[in-house]
């Protein structure tokens, strides 16, 4: 997004994106036979001027799982 057709009209941060992501994994049970791992992961994310009306879009998630391993 470095070039945009009417830099005049246009801000220079039309498209960008601001992402910050957070997360962690935690494993309470782990041995030679098998494993628990609990995973957390938070993510949000910022479109500058890709709302119809010119806004920012911003979006957020949140993800929690958890893994056997036998």
């Amino acid at each position: 997004m470095s070039q945009q057709a009417d830099p005049t009209t246009m801000p220079s941060n039309l498209g960008n994106l601001d992402n910050y992501v957070f997360g962690y994994r935690y494993y309470p049970i782990m041995n030679s036979r098998g494993g628990f791992a609990w995973h957390n992961e938070y993510s949000w994310i910022r479109g500058r001027g890709l709302a119809p009306d010119g806004s920012d879009l911003t979006s957020n998630s949140l993800m929690l799982g958890f893994d056997f391993d036998f």
